[in-house]
C-alpha cells in the first residue's frame, strides 16, 4: 500500500505545481484563439490531466513548458486550431493557493461548508492574485473531477486486478457526484457535458483488455488494431514525451524516396490506430551520386543499405546508410565504404532537412557509426588498417552534436568530442548518462562466455564494461528506465510455439563480476516488438483483440 500511495501523491504534487507556474501562462495563450472559445477550456483541461496520468515523465522534461506546447497543440490540432505562442512570463499561481483544490482525494472531499467558508477553493468564491488571468471557477472544477476521475482509473491499473473494471466504475462514479455535490457549482452546458462524458482512459478501461504486464512498466498508451486494417510495422517506431511514430519509406513513380512521418498521439488512447494516426510530414532523402555524396553526374553506384528514426526532444533524427554497390553482402556491423546522412524532422513545425553527411575517405575515416537520444546526436568515424591479411577497425573520437532552433539547415551544433581509444562501437544506444553499444566490432566474447560484453561509454570518456544478454544470437535492445537504470532486451522464440510471436524478455546491465540478475518476461507472447529510449512497444492480442501498446520502464 504504502508504494502506491506514494504514487498517488507524486501524481498530485506534480499536476499542482505544473498548474500553479504555467496554468496561467497556458489559459492566457488559449484565450487569444479568434472563435475557439468552447475548445479552451476543454484544451486546458485535457493538457493538465495528461500530466497527472504522466507525472513521471513529465518530470523528467528537460523542458517543461516545451512539453506543455507539445501537449496543447496536439489537443488544439484535434480541435481544429492553431496554438498561439505562449508567454510563459504570465504570472503563476502560489502552489499554497492551489492546495485544497490538488489534494488527493481523501483530503480533497472534506465537506461543502469548509467549501463555504474558504474563498480560495472553488465553489468558494476563487479568486486570482493582481495581475493574473481568471481561470473560470467552473473549469477549475472539470479538471479536479477529471483529475479524480482518472487518480482512481490508475489506481485501479497499479493493483493489477485484470478486466475487472466494474467495481471501480462504481467508485467513479461516486466519486464525480460527491465532487459536483461539493463544489455546488453551476457549470457551463458545454462543461457539464465534458465532466459526464467518458474520459479516455475509461474507454481504454471498459473496451480494451489489459496491457501485458511481469515488466517493470506503465502503460502509456493502447491503440486498437481492428481485424480488417492494415497492421503497422514497429521496425523503426519511435517514441517521444507525447506520441508514438510510425515512420516509413515510400519510393514514388519517379524514384524519390522518402520517409513519411506518421504520428500517434497518446491524448488519442483508446482509439483504433487508423483513427489516431495522422501523416504530419516527410522527409525526402536526397539519393547520393557521386564518391563524395553530392548529387551530380553518377561515378558511385549507391544503394539505400539501411536507415532508423530517433526522437530526439522536439526533433525526430533520421540515419540513413548508403553502400556502394560493392559492398553488398557486409554484416550489420560492418560499415566500411558505406555513407551515412543525418536528417532533422522538426516535431513541432514538420519541416526536415539534411542535417550532415558523413563520406567515407580513405586515410580519413572509411567507415561511420551514429545514434541519437536524450538531445543528442553521436557520430563515431572509424579507419580501417590492415596488416598482412588481417584487417582492424580503428576507432576515432565520438562526436558529438546537439539540435537547436527550428531550421535544419542551422540546427546541428558540435557539443564536445569523447575518446574513441578502445575502438569501433557495435549498435550504439544514447542514453543520458552516456552511449551504451553492444561490444566492440572485431571482437568476439570469450567461447565459454554465457552472456554477452557490452560497454558504457560516460560522457567523460569512462568506459565501463558490462554483462549484457545471453549470447543466444537473437535482436537485443538497450532500455533507459526512468530511474537512469540500464537495462537489456531482447525477443526470444514463443515457448508456446504461437505462430508468428515472440516473448519479450528483460534483464538489468551490470558489472561483469556481478551474479547475474534474475530476467523478467512479458506475460504473454507478442506479434511485433521495439524499444524507444525509456519505452516498450508492442502488438499484443488477447481475448480476441489486437491493440498497440506503449509502455516506460519505470525502474
Amino acid at each position: 500500500m504504502g508504494k502506491r500511495v506514494d504514487e498517488r501523491e507524486r501524481r498530485w504534487r506534480t499536476v499542482e505545481a505544473a498548474v500553479a507556474a504555467y496554468g496561467p501562462g497556458l489559459y492566457t495563450a488559449l484565450s487569444q484563439l479568434p472563435n475557439a472559445s468552447a475548445a479552451v477550456d476543454e484544451v486546458w483541461v485535457d493538457v493538465f490531466t495528461e500530466v497527472f496520468r504522466r507525472a513521471r515523465r513529465y518530470a523528467r522534461a528537460k523542458s517543461p513548458q516545451r512539453y506543455l506546447v507539445a501537449l496543447a497543440g496536439e489537443r488544439c490540432q484535434a480541435h481544429g486550431i492553431q496554438l498561439p505562442d505562449v508567454d510563459w512570463g504570465t504570472t503563476g499561481i502560489a502552489v499554497s493557493d492551489l492546495q485544497r483544490l490538488f489534494e488527493p482525494p481523501a483530503a480533497a472531499l472534506s465537506g461543502p461548508d469548509e467549501a463555504e467558508a474558504n474563498p480560495q477553493k472553488p465553489g468558494g468564491g476563487h479568486t486570482e492574485a493582481a495581475g493574473v488571468p481568471v481561470i473560470p471557477p467552473d473549469v477549475w472544477v472539470r479538471l479536479h473531477k477529471r483529475l479524480l476521475a482518472v487518480d482512481v482509473l490508475l489506481d485501479a491499473q497499479a493493483r493489477r486486478r485484470g478486466p475487472a473494471w466494474t467495481q471501480f466504475a462504481v467508485a467513479l462514479t461516486a466519486l464525480v457526484g460527491i465532487a459536483a455535490v461539493i463544489y455546488g457549482v453551476s457549470a457551463s452546458p458545454s462543461a457539464g457535458a465534458n465532466v459526464t462524458a467518458k474520459t479516455e482512459d475509461e474507454k481504454v478501461a471498459s473496451a480494451f483488455p489489459p496491457p501485458l504486464s511481469n515488466l517493470p512498466t506503465a502503460t502509456l498508451a493502447q491503440f486498437s488494431v481492428p481485424g480488417n486494417a492494415v497492421r503497422p510495422s514497429l521496425d523503426h517506431a519511435a517514441v517521444s514525451s507525447t506520441a508514438l511514430y510510425l515512420p516509413s519509406l515510400q519510393l514514388s513513380s519517379s524514384g524519390q524516396r522518402t520517409i513519411s512521418i506518421v504520428q500517434l498521439p497518446f491524448a488519442k488512447t483508446g482509439h483504433t490506430w487508423t483513427q489516431a494516426a495522422s501523416v504530419i510530414g516527410n522527409i525526402p532523402l536526397v539519393t547520393p551520386k557521386n564518391a563524395d555524396g553530392s548529387s551530380g553526374k553518377s561515378s558511385v553506384s549507391w544503394s539505400l543499405r539501411s536507415w532508423k528514426f530517433e526522437v530526439d526532444n522536439d526533433w525526430g533524427v533520421a540515419i540513413v546508410t548508403w553502400n556502394d554497390a560493392a559492398a553488398a553482402g557486409q554484416s550489420a556491423q560492418d560499415t566500411s565504404g558505406s555513407l551515412v546522412q543525418l536528417y532533422g524532422f522538426n516535431l513541432v513545425t514538420h519541416h526536415s532537412g539534411l542535417l550532415k553527411t558523413l563520406v567515407p575517405r580513405a586515410g580519413e575515416a572509411t567507415a561511420y557509426v551514429a545514434a541519437a537520444g536524450d538531445g543528442r546526436i553521436i557520430v563515431q568515424p572509424g579507419i580501417s588498417e590492415s596488416t598482412g591479411s588481417t584487417s582492424t577497425m580503428v576507432g576515432l573520437p565520438v562526436e558529438v552534436y546537439t539540435i537547436q532552433g527550428n531550421d535544419p539547415a542551422k540546427a546541428l551544433k558540435t557539443q564536445m568530442e569523447v575518446t574513441g581509444s578502445f575502438g569501433f562501437m557495435a549498435l550504439p544506444t544514447v542514453t543520458k548518462s552516456g552511449i551504451a553499444f553492444q561490444g566492440i566490432v572485431g571482437q568476439s566474447d570469450d567461447g565459454s562466455a554465457i552472456n554477452a560484453t557490452w560497454y558504457v561509454l560516460d560522457w567523460d570518456g569512462t568506459l565501463n564494461k558490462v554483462q549484457g544478454p545471453p549470447l543466444d544470437n537473437q535482436p537485443h535492445w538497450v532500455v533507459e528506465g526512468s530511474t537512469g537504470q540500464l537495462w537489456w532486451a531482447e525477443t526470444t522464440p514463443d515457448v508456446n510455439q504461437q505462430p508468428n510471436s515472440v516473448q519479450v524478455v528483460m534483464g538489468p546491465l551490470a558489472a561483469p563480476d556481478t551474479t547475474a540478475a534474475s530476467t523478467e518476461t512479458l506475460s504473454g507472447p507478442v506479434s511485433d516488438f521495439t524499444v524507444s529510449g525509456s519505452d516498450l512497444v508492442w502488438i499484443q492480442t488477447t481475448s480476441n483483440v489486437t491493440q498497440i501498446v506503449v509502455s516506460e520502464v519505470t525502474q
